[in-house]
């Protein structure tokens, strides 16, 4: 009753219009819900642009300085119009007014950190209730095969994809251990073992990855000195080895996927994208491919349909989409708010600090970074706003 009490009244501290945001942001990737038409997507985003318009009191100049480049790489490149390059860049723009650090003041921050609350308690509502779907044989993954257990990779619970399931559950297991070290409520311990198991049900390797690094990040900075960080450590790997039995099982996924044992639904290696995007930065080292292209040599790595791209690699996109010129622009704008907020002394700067810190990892090997339709991409620049936000603002209400 107290646990749910605390979600109540976080829940009340939040900016309404950001609920409203927040809820539709996430809407399409649970799986039991209707999914909504990509043009109410662009409605919520263009609303939300002329809200922060009015809000704001100033304007990041490192973020104006990308948006007004990537139309200069656009007409310099002249990207094959079947990746529709201009529309992909409106709603880029849209959404890093809307989440990332460029529009400024106080009314603003308030709404993003309240955005971030919202989308963080539904990530561990999705993360811990997708571990029990597995158990109860519920997928909404859209897949043929009946015997989904049998498969690597293919569960994803509540939601409409594994590779959704992996970060989400993710999201969900920082949060839920941020939670309980300052609420000492033990249930946000059995959510974040939920959470948990469902990234390794997803078999989503770079999640995995993610989630470690951002935990031990988290815990370093909840820590004010090595000692103690070592022996926190060192009390989650006994606990952990301790109920190894739980998690011997479930690691078969990610072992399984990781020797290559595939399910039926082919996918392309990660490697022989990397291989391309490296390709083509070499092709033009200064302005590179083209935003939101790929080369069209390389049919697999998009759909000859939608134009929608598969680049592998946040990291390698950033060089191959826009050049050396775009990556300067880009790393600079992330790792001055990862600085910024390492250097914080807010208590909210360690979670953000593992949430930034596992999407480093999971962006070697997941590509949305300019993927305006995104959910993952709207919340890595969510955390890029919200990290830039605490250096001049800290907020009231608990994350």
């Amino acid at each position: 009753m107290n646990f749910l009490n605390g979600i109540k009244s976080d829940i009340l501290k939040l900016n309404r219009y950001a609920i409203i945001f927040g809820i539709f942001a996430i809407w399409n990737v649970i799986g039991f819900l209707p999914p909504i038409p990509a043009s109410f997507y662009y409605a919520l985003l263009s609303v939300t642009f002329v809200y922060c318009i009015v809000n704001s009191r100033k304007m990041d100049l490192s973020v104006l300085t990308l948006l007004i480049y990537i139309p200069i790489n656009i007409l310099i490149t002249n990207p094959n119009p079947i990746f529709k390059s201009w529309d992909r860049y409106v709603l880029f723009a849209l959404l890093l007014g809307c989440v990332s650090l460029l529009f400024q003041s106080e009314k603003f921050f308030r709404f993003r950190g309240s955005v971030l609350v919202i989308l963080l308690n539904i990530c561990i509502f999705l993360g811990a209730a997708s571990a029990l779907c597995f158990y109860l044989g519920i997928n909404l993954m859209q897949v043929s095969l009946t015997n989904y257990q049998n498969h690597i990779g293919i569960f994803s619970g509540l939601t409409r994809h594994s590779m959704l399931l992996g970060p989400i559950a993710g999201f969900g297991t920082l949060y839920c251990y941020f939670k309980f070290t300052r609420e000492k409520n033990k249930f946000y311990l059995i959510l974040m073992i939920l959470c948990i198991l469902s990234i390794l049900f997803s078999a989503s390797r770079a999640a995995l990855a993610g989630t470690v690094v951002g935990f031990i990040v988290l815990v370093y900075k909840q820590q004010k000195n090595m000692g103690k960080f070592i022996r926190t450590l060192m009390l989650i790997i006994v606990v952990g080895c301790a109920t190894f039995p739980l998690w011997t099982k479930n690691l078969t996924y990610i072992i399984s996927k990781n020797n290559g044992q595939t399910t039926e639904i082919s996918y392309n290696s990660r490697e022989d994208k990397w291989a391309n995007r490296i390709s083509e930065f070499k092709e033009d080292p200064l302005f590179g491919i083209g935003f939101a292209a790929v080369s069209t040599d390389y049919e697999r790595d998009y759909d000859t349909n939608s134009g929608i791209v598969e680049t592998g690699s946040s990291w390698l996109a950033v060089f191959s989409m826009t050049g050396i010129i775009g990556a300067v622009i880009v790393l600079s704008i992330i790792f001055r708010s990862f600085i910024g907020v390492w250097l914080c002394k807010s208590n909210l700067a360690p979670l953000l600090c593992g949430l930034l810190s596992f999407f480093f990892i999971n962006m070697l090997a997941e590509g949305f970074i300019f993927s305006g339709g995104s959910f993952l991409c709207l919340m890595f620049w969510l955390f890029i706003g919200c990290a830039n936000d605490l250096k001049y603002y800290n907020p009231r209400n608990s994350f």
